[in-house]
């Protein structure tokens, strides 16, 4: 057997192997008659090219006279290396901050050494992660923006692994949505075939921006030719940067934009307005304002809400935002109506000149906001109560709407809110003299006037705030429940 080889086999059998020795015992052969044997060797790996494997063999033939005949075969050596590099943080999606080991598994799958190894990282952009390292540190270090390990010789066969570690930047800047790690795995030996040197390992990065918006406004009493300031905050607290934000508000159709006040913000037609914020850092946050009047006459049926409607949106370059919930802020103004259900009339004490007879109206809020006074001597954003007036046999019969109308029994209400329902009482009543007539009450809903102290806010149904002609007969001592 040759130097620097392993035996495999050997055929046809019978056949011996023996301190490098393969024999056969093939038996007679004729004259003129060929036999064939034949050796399989395994060449060692790493021998340098160019190393000369030689094969020597020998008949002999027992019989008198004896007789012996040699043969040798060389071959020489080819030798090439087969380097293959793989790499792997076991993660597919990251988020900022966290920390992140990138194993590299590298070997020499070649006949040959590989001299003068080196294994080549180029980590994320320098923007994406930090405290990157090597494990082990000796024999790496930083050349062009590259972690460079300085592997000497890998021989064939061999194979080793090393390990980079960094953590994600937190926060991250705008536009960054994966790390892509490349490895490259070179020798100064020729022959390597460059498929398997190159791995990459890519992660998605999951952190998303968190836009948050929230408007503060005064939410009551609306009135005729209110100026309403929306005063917009807004927000980033996703741990990434994003681009493109803008703000958008879609304005009730009965109110107007007061442009020198809120001059920020451009028009997109159709009741839409838009202010330009720009890039949104993590963490970074504003304000801006913007100014609206309501209707300056008596509001319409029509008028049963000023909502507004605001949105903050970004371009996507950084991903879909985290939560989108938080990205809509409707801010309602609602307004009121009040509606009288039913008076409850006791009037049996007053006919009869005795005092503890009552009169029990109720009230309810069919709006969309708080029905209260706007006034009552604590400025114009006040919300407290309004009153509620009883006229007995009014002359003529009190408008559902205007200024103050002759004498009457009063009581405060309310604040109401929408949906409910309340009453009021009125009581005792005392009449000069014993009624001989019936009697015609009416009930009527103060209106709003801002001059006025104890008038309802505006509703967008003026014309139902008075409930009569409720008549009650003289000579009536029992309870009566009249309703409309």
């Amino acid at each position: 057997m040759p130097s620097n080889t392993d035996f495999v086999r050997c055929q046809p059998a019978p056949c011996s192997h023996l301190n490098g020795i393969v024999s056969w015992q093939p038996g007679d052969l004729p004259a003129g008659g060929t036999d064939l044997v034949t050796l399989v060797v395994d060449v060692h790996r790493n021998l340098d090219p160019g190393t000369v494997l030689t094969n020597r063999a020998r008949i002999h033939i027992f019989d008198t006279p004896a007789y012996s005949a040699t043969a040798a075969l060389t071959t020489t050596v080819v030798s090439t290396p087969d380097l293959w590099v793989q790499v792997s943080d076991g993660q597919t999606a990251v988020q900022a901050g966290q920390d992140l080991a990138y194993n590299i598994t590298y070997g020499n799958a070649g006949s040959g050494r590989a001299f003068s190894t080196t294994l080549r990282v180029t980590p994320p952009l320098p923007a994406y992660v930090e405290n990157v390292g090597c494990v082990p540190s000796a024999g790496c270090q930083w050349l062009g923006g590259q972690l460079h390990f300085d592997l000497g010789t890998v021989a064939g066969g061999e194979s080793g692994d090393v390990q980079v570690v960094a953590t994600v930047r937190d926060p991250l800047p705008a536009g960054a949505s994966g790390l892509t790690v490349t490895v490259v795995l070179t020798t100064v030996t020729p022959g390597d075939a460059p498929g398997d040197n190159t791995a990459q390992d890519y992660d998605a990065i999951a952190t998303r921006p968190d836009l948050h918006l929230r408007t503060d406004y005064h939410s009551h009493t609306p009135y005729p030719g209110k100026r309403l300031t929306y005063t917009v905050h807004y927000s980033n607290t996703g741990h990434i940067a994003t681009t493109g934000v803008g703000i958008s508000v879609t304005l009730s159709p009965h109110v107007t934009f007061d442009a020198g006040a809120s001059s920020a913000w451009q028009s997109l037609g159709d009741r839409r307005y838009w202010y330009d914020v720009g890039n949104l850092d993590y963490n970074q946050s504003g304000t801006l304002w913007i100014v609206v009047t309501l209707p300056q006459d008596r509001f319409a049926p029509s008028m049963a809400n000023f909502d507004a409607a605001f949105e903050i949106y970004d371009d996507g370059g950084s991903g879909a935002d985290a939560n989108q919930s938080d990205n809509l802020f409707l801010a309602p103004l609602g307004v009121p109506d009040i509606v009288i259900e039913g008076i409850e009339v006791n009037l049996s004490s007053l006919l009869s000149h005795q005092t503890g007879s009552h009169v029990t109206v109720t009230l309810k809020n069919v709006g969309t906001n708080m029905a209260c006074n706007p006034v009552d001597g604590n400025g114009p954003d006040f919300c407290g109560p309004f009153y509620v007036d009883l006229y007995i046999n009014p002359d003529p019969a009190p408008p559902p709407y205007g200024p103050p109308f002759g004498d009457a029994y009063y009581d405060r209400a309310g604040p109401i809110t929408p949906g409910q329902s309340i009453q009021v009482s009125f009581y005792p009543f005392a009449l000069p003299q014993r009624v001989e007539a019936p009697v015609t009450l009416y009930v009527r809903v103060d209106n709003f006037e801002l001059s006025r102290p104890y008038g309802l806010v505006p509703e967008y149904d003026e014309d139902n705030n008075v409930y009569g002609p409720v008549i009650v007969g003289y000579g009536i001592y029992l309870p009566v429940i009249l309703r409309r």
